[in-house]
């Protein structure tokens, strides 16, 4: 009588340790389908669950005689034994930091044995395998690029010039800079390189033969109008309206405006006006 009053006893408990497992297991279930709570949560909720369910089922196999109270209490400790260890195993595995691709630890701010809080940055992966480079161009530039171009980039740190291909130019002007980005990755990266090195590139737009261009200092812009002084052989200077064509980061092609052998000024222009006379030896220096 006393096994058996054990036995119920036994069973009712694991039953009710059961129901309530069993629902805590699916309302976890629920808030982990909509975000409310992590993997994690739900695992650990699962293998209680499970380890309860177990218990149950053992207790209930012996309702049908299927083995004594003591066979089916040492086969409830052994798969409770598994799912501990699976825990266990599990918790293991969580403590290894494994990268999703090969790269350089470029840093690191946790030491062996220290303890990390959840969401510490421990350290960084750098991947120089892929390397690309983001620069900021003008109005003018962005109209003109666009992707597949090939342009050759000097790194300046290691003056080492490498070959790269325009990828993406920015849809939108930066509000605070004024500017477009473009992007240019490498066609190879050299072992050398390493990230958040200046690097200065070219491309070859247009070209075209004899043609006339002027200093870009020479051009002025305002109101809408682009204009240059030119100096007459009277030693008197002249605002003329030029348009341009094609320009580079030192000089300006000018369609229209000025002839070939003129002379134009390239300094203090906001201090002439039109039809002032000049020292030619002082507008040189």
């Amino acid at each position: 009588m006393t096994e058996e009053a054990s036995y119920n006893a036994n069973y009712l408990k694991a039953q009710e340790a059961y129901n309530i497992d069993q629902q805590k297991y699916e309302r976890n279930q629920y808030l982990y389908s909509i975000g409310a709570i992590s993997k994690d949560t739900l695992d650990s909720v699962q293998e209680t669950y499970e380890a309860s369910r177990a218990a149950f089922a053992a207790l209930e196999n012996q309702n049908n005689g299927a083995a004594p109270a003591s066979v089916q209490s040492k086969q409830f400790l052994a798969q409770k034994d598994v799912y501990a260890t699976d825990a266990l195993r599990k918790q293991r595995d969580d403590m290894i930091l494994r990268a999703p691709r090969d790269g350089v630890i470029g840093y690191r701010a946790a030491e062996v044995g220290a303890i990390a809080s959840a969401g510490t940055k421990v350290l960084s992966l750098v991947d120089n395998s892929h390397s690309y480079v983001d620069c900021a161009i003008s109005e003018s530039d962005a109209a003109i690029l666009s992707p597949g171009m090939s342009v050759a980039l000097t790194i300046d740190a290691l003056g080492t010039t490498v070959s790269g291909q325009l990828v993406y130019v920015s849809p939108a002007m930066d509000d605070s800079a004024k500017t477009y980005t473009a992007r240019i990755a490498l066609d190879e990266s050299p072992k050398t390189i390493q990230a958040g090195l200046f690097a200065q590139g070219e491309v070859d737009i247009q070209q075209r033969a004899d043609t006339l261009v002027v200093p870009k200092e020479a051009v002025l812009t305002k109101n809408g109008h682009t204009t240059v002084f030119v100096i007459k052989e009277d030693q008197t200077v002249e605002e003329r309206e030029v348009t341009i064509g094609l320009l580079n980061d030192t000089e300006e092609e000018i369609l229209s405006g000025i002839s070939d052998g003129e002379t134009v000024v390239l300094s203090n222009q906001d201090r002439l006006k039109d039809g002032m006379k000049v020292d030619l030896a002082e507008a040189a220096s």
